[in-house]
C-alpha cells in the first residue's frame, strides 16, 4: 500500500505541476492567437483597399504592387510581435531600427524608382506616347514600368526629330535627379523651325510671302488647335538675309513636315525670278568706267 499511495502522490503533484504550467502559458498562448486574429483581419481589410486602389494600374504592375504589400505587411507584423512578446523592448527596437536602416541604404535606388513610378502614375508629368527629352536622352514613351521607363530614340545617332531604332531604358528615379522636357504637358504641337538664306538683292517680302503660304498649305490643319500661327522672322548676316519660318505641328510629324515645307519652298524659289538662295561663294564687281589692264 505504501508504495501505490507513493505513485498517487507523485502523480498528483506531477498533475499540479502540469497545471501550473498551462496556467502560465494559457493568457500568453490566447494573446498571441488574439494578435494572430486581429493581424489577419487587419490585413484583409487593408488588402481589399490596395487591390481596389489599383484596379486603373495595369495587371503587371497590380501584381508587383499587391506582392511587395504582402512582404511589408508580413515584416510589419513580424515587428508587432516581436516588439509585443519580447522581453527586451529597447534592445530589440535598437536592432530592428539597425536593420531598417541597412535595408533603407542599401535599398536606396530601387525605393526611389517606385516613389518616382508612382508619381508618374498619380501625378501624370508624361505619359505613354509622349516625347520627352531628360538630360541628353530624347524618345517617345512606349512603357513606363515600376523600375524603367522605355524610351524609342529620337535623333540619338544623327541631328533629327525621326527614330533612331534604338530603344532607351531609363530609370524612373531619375525624374528626381534630372529636368524632364515634354513635348506635350501642356499643348500636343510644337513650333518647328526652318531657316534658310537668301541673298540681299532678293525681294525679302515675296520670299517670306511664300514661306508663310507653304506653311499655311502643309500645316494649316494645325494651326486652329493648336492656337499657334505660323510666322517668319528675320536678321542681317554677313552677306545674306537670314530667314526663320515657324509652325505649329505635331512632335512625330515634326520632321516629314518639315521636309515637305522644305522641297515645296526650294521648288517655287527657283521658279520665282526676284529670290535668290544665298551661299557661299565670291563675286568681284566692277564700278563703271573701271579699266582692265592686261600684263
Amino acid at each position: 500500500m505504501g508504495l501505490i499511495d507513493q505513485n498517487f502522490q507523485k502523480a498528483g503533484t506531477a498533475l499540479v505541476s502540469l497545471t501550473d504550467t498551462l496556467n502560465s502559458y494559457l493568457p500568453t498562448a490566447l494573446t498571441i492567437i488574439l494578435a494572430i486574429v486581429v493581424i489577419f483581419v487587419v490585413y484583409k481589410l487593408v488588402s481589399f483597399g490596395v487591390h481596389k486602389s489599383l484596379q486603373r494600374f495595369k495587371e503587371e504592375d497590380r501584381a508587383t504592387v499587391e506582392k511587395m504589400w504582402r512582404y511589408a505587411f508580413a515584416f510589419l507584423a513580424a515587428v508587432v510581435i516581436l516588439l509585443t512578446f519580447s522581453g527586451n523592448l529597447g534592445l530589440t527596437g535598437v536592432t530592428l531600427g539597425l536593420l531598417s536602416a541597412a535595408l533603407g541604404f542599401s535599398l536606396q535606388k530601387p525605393i526611389a524608382g517606385i516613389v518616382g513610378w508612382l508619381m508618374i502614375l498619380i501625378k501624370k508629368p508624361f505619359k505613354i506616347g509622349d516625347r520627352i527629352i531628360i538630360d541628353t536622352l530624347k524618345g517617345d514613351i512606349e512603357d513606363i514600368t515600376m523600375f524603367y521607363l522605355v524610351l524609342r530614340e529620337v535623333g540619338g545617332m544623327f541631328e533629327s526629330e525621326a527614330h533612331s531604332g534604338r530603344t532607351i531604358l531609363i530609370p524612373t528615379s531619375v525624374i528626381f535627379e534630372k529636368p524632364v522636357i515634354n513635348y506635350r504637358f501642356m499643348n500636343q504641337f510644337v513650333l518647328k523651325e526652318i531657316h534658310l538664306s537668301v541673298t540681299y538683292e532678293s525681294n525679302l517680302t515675296k520670299a517670306q510671302e511664300i514661306m508663310m503660304d507653304v506653311a499655311k498649305e502643309k500645316a494649316g490643319k494645325y494651326i486652329a488647335p493648336s492656337k499657334m500661327d505660323p510666322h517668319t522672322r528675320t536678321k542681317f548676316a554677313a552677306s545674306s538675309v537670314d530667314i526663320n519660318l515657324r509652325f505649329p505641328v505635331p512632335p512625330p510629324k515634326m520632321d516629314k513636315i518639315a521636309h515637305e515645307i522644305t522641297e515645296e519652298i526650294h521648288a517655287r524659289f527657283r521658279k520665282t525670278e526676284d529670290v535668290e538662295f544665298a551661299y557661299p561663294h565670291m563675286e568681284i564687281v566692277f564700278k563703271k568706267g573701271t579699266k582692265l589692264e592686261r600684263n
